[in-house]
């Protein structure tokens, strides 16, 4: 096995490879959806993969942020070379030298932005009431989605729970209780998703109508 200093060269090779590649392959797609400025036209053979399939070889917000710097507030062209060492085999796939191009830093960082909003949040705990329930089905997998705050701003959270502990969210339902519930959140857009449920309770009645309860966490009029 090759030392640990290059294996992290390697990857950052592997990661920034994959940044061009991904960055071609949005420009010839055109994804207007995601990327509204990049609808350009460029003469090199078709690229291979998109950001989201580049991950596994490396590209994470860290790899594009460090890039964004490089590039630094003029927009500089960023030339990263690599020298292998001839002490250890180089393999066959190793890149001499990548370049980003700077005029592609607003899909660089439009990139970053969605992989930030993807990455795991660490182990929070969350307060609020069950608002949707979709009882277990074929897998045995019951689905709740609980109206919560998360940084100030109410959310909903969607968790995903075995059929053996879903009966605690249908009383917290039917009863308008607040919930605690712990584990890993992940951000989908305009949702998040609760992972790795470490625990789920069911508080006490307040000294109130059980139906003010659940107005705590109702959704703002428009």
């Amino acid at each position: 096995m090759p030392p640990f200093e290059r294996q992290v060269t390697m990857l950052v090779s592997y990661g920034l490879h994959a940044t061009v590649e991904a960055v071609e392959y949005a420009l010839r797609k055109s994804d207007t959806a995601h990327f509204p400025e990049a609808i350009l036209s460029r003469s090199n053979p078709f690229p291979k993969q998109s950001f989201p399939e580049a991950i596994k070889d490396g590209v994470s917000a860290n790899l594009l942020d460090a890039v964004i710097g490089l590039m630094g507030l003029l927009h500089n062209a960023v030339d990263v070379n690599f020298a292998w060492s001839p002490e250890f085999p180089v393999p066959a796939d190793a890149y001499k030298g990548v370049t980003p191009d700077p005029s592609d830093r607003s899909i660089i960082e439009a990139v970053s932005r969605e992989l930030k909003e993807q990455e795991p949040d660490p182990t929070a705990q969350l307060i609020g009431v069950v608002e949707g329930l979709r009882g277990p089905q074929g897998d045995d997998i019951g689905h709740i989605t609980l109206s919560t705050f998360i940084d100030g701003k109410s959310r909903k959270v969607h968790i995903h729970l075995d059929a053996e502990i879903y009966e605690p969210p249908v009383f917290a339902h039917s009863t308008k209780r607040v919930v605690t519930c712990i584990g890993t959140i992940v951000r989908q857009g305009r949702f998040s998703v609760l992972y790795d449920l470490i625990a789920f309770e069911v508080a006490p009645p307040f000294d109130v109508e059980e139906g003010e309860v659940g107005q705590l966490f109702a959704e703002p009029e428009q």
